[in-house]
């Protein structure tokens, strides 16, 4: 978990709300049980899931956020 945060905040395309949803849904993915879609992510996280459906209609460079995570596991080991 504490490895996400920083990586959010070294993309400097993201603005504070996109970021912190981001965050909530990365950490939450590591932890919900069964099938991922926006119903059960409203049912396990305080968010509704109509909240999920319009965060993701927004862009959001995965390319950038593996690179930078592959990076920071590099400094971690």
């Amino acid at each position: 978990m504490h490895l996400i945060e920083p990586i959010l905040h070294q993309m400097s395309s993201l603005a504070k709300p996109q970021r912190k949803f981001m965050f909530i849904l990365l950490t939450a993915l590591t932890y919900l049980p069964g099938r991922v879609n926006f119903r059960n992510l409203g049912r396990y996280i305080s968010l509704n899931e109509k909240t999920f459906s319009r965060w993701f209609r927004r862009p959001f460079d995965f390319v950038t956020f593996n690179l930078l995570s592959l990076i920071c596991q590099d400094q971690v080991y």
